[in-house]
């Protein structure tokens, strides 16, 4: 098969690195409740179901899982009873990219949904069982005081950036959940043994370990007894809302990790199991660290600790609410008040975009300064393809604060400005910006 480098390359300019889509504070937060008194399903296993992409055919090995994983329901009840806190986050974060909901069952074959799990020397740590190497290579810090790998919220985003990478590369889901055990290289390089075609790739021909082989007849077996659990002689918890679990919220003042959790009167091994990241409960957190919180400790952390929750929502942006000392306990707005508020907010925001342009995006965005000339020729002819046979435009330059968040593609994307013109503008040598940098936007009116 030949290789064509102009094609590796595009393909990896359509991966999907990151979409950390909102800023962090307190309703990143409640992203997650996004569409709140709005659209509810029966509980988290119908919505997961509603969202099942993939393919489910019972197989001799898919078979062979479907028995092993229900020989002792009360074993598998006890996974899924694991999994519930996380669910209505992961759910909510697939549907935002259009993403198949079994993706969030990879947690139950990696860990059985435990976000503390290990192995000895840290080999592989969390939930997700990221190994450092790749931790690091997105972005999840790790030293003697935090391990981000376990940390709930950040592991999550970047185990569903990796995946769409690795859908972007090979085209077809089976391939790239398998990728997400064995690594892409690896994958790639059975698929080339195997003398298939990429994007038309007999998963079980592939020349895998085992491990690899079984890896997705285990997630198409957890999904087929979600989707049918009496077939199987289980019984899911109907009780399992489709409600958020905990929030995720920033301190507008240092607080070590331990006073957190006395505050906010959450049972220590909850606490433990959201904010897993942090080694040491001396740990002193900062206004960039996320703490997670059950909804019902949220309000008390806020009375206990005398926070109230200011609003300050642009239009047609969704509300972050800013965090600000007082001694007025009282005055503290109510849960429901929030979830009302942001779920009005949430109801103006724009549509959610494709895969694929999502993945153009992120390209866009997360391009490294050191990658060849030929990226931003790339991404100006990606961009002239979307212009072609458009009317004339006219040139509005303004100035623009980067805020948390911004990435010089998503301010491009807001304001329909070229990408290379503004790196040119401002004379930017790569993607990276700075928080406060002022930015001059040549805008399309």
């Amino acid at each position: 098969m030949s290789i064509n480098p102009k094609k590796i390359l595009l393909s990896f300019l359509l991966s999907s690195m990151t979409f950390s889509i909102l800023s962090q504070p307190i309703v990143n937060d409640y992203t997650i409740i996004n569409d709140y008194k709005i659209r509810k399903n029966k509980n988290l296993w119908a919505r997961m179901r509603a969202g099942f992409q993939l393919d489910h055919t019972e197989t001799d090995r898919v078979k062979y899982f479907e028995r092993m994983y229900t020989k002792n329901p009360k074993s598998f009840q006890r996974m899924m009873e694991n999994a519930k806190p996380y669910l209505y986050f992961m759910l909510n974060e697939l549907e935002r990219h259009g993403l198949p909901t079994e993706l969030a069952l990879i947690p139950g074959v990696e860990s059985t949904y435990n976000p503390l799990a290990k192995n000895p020397g840290d080999a592989y740590a969390g939930m997700w069982q990221f190994v450092p190497v790749t931790g690091n290579r997105f972005y999840m810090v790790q030293n003697n005081q935090i391990d981000q790998r376990r940390d709930i919220v950040k592991s999550t985003r970047a185990a569903f950036d990796y995946l769409m990478y690795l859908y972007s590369m090979f085209g077809q889901w089976d391939v790239a959940i398998g990728a997400y055990n064995w690594g892409e290289g690896g994958m790639y390089k059975a698929i080339l043994k195997s003398g298939q075609d990429i994007g038309h790739v007999d998963f079980q021909k592939l020349p895998l370990r085992q491990i690899t082989l079984d890896y997705v007849p285990k997630i198409i077996a957890l999904a087929n007894i979600i989707e049918n659990p009496e077939k199987f002689g289980v019984t899911l918890d109907d009780n399992a809302t489709d409600e958020p679990f905990f929030a995720i919220t920033n301190l507008p003042y240092q607080m070590r990790v331990g006073d957190v959790q006395q505050k906010s009167e959450t049972d220590t091994d909850i606490f433990s199991k959201l904010n897993g990241q942090y080694k040491s409960s001396d740990y002193l957190l900062d206004k960039t660290d996320n703490v997670l919180l059950p909804l019902p400790n949220l309000m008390r952390f806020y009375a206990n600790t005398g926070i109230q929750i200011e609003y300050s929502a642009p239009v047609n942006e969704v509300a972050q609410p800013t965090i600000a000392p007082s001694q007025d306990a009282s005055s503290t707005k109510s849960l429901d008040d929030l979830m009302l508020n942001l779920s009005k907010q949430n109801a103006s925001a724009p549509p959610k975009q494709t895969i694929k342009a999502k993945a153009y995006a992120n390209a866009k965005a997360h391009a490294k300064d050191n990658e060849p000339d030929e990226i931003d020729d790339l991404l100006n002819q990606l961009d002239n393809t979307q212009t072609k046979n458009k009317h004339k435009i006219k040139s509005n330059k303004i100035k623009y604060i980067v805020k948390h968040g911004d990435t010089v593609y998503s301010i491009c994307r807001k304001f329909h400005a070229n990408v290379a013109k503004v790196k040119k503008d401002n004379r930017l040598p790569g993607y990276n910006l700075v928080v406060g940098q002022e930015l001059i936007i040549d805008t399309k009116k």
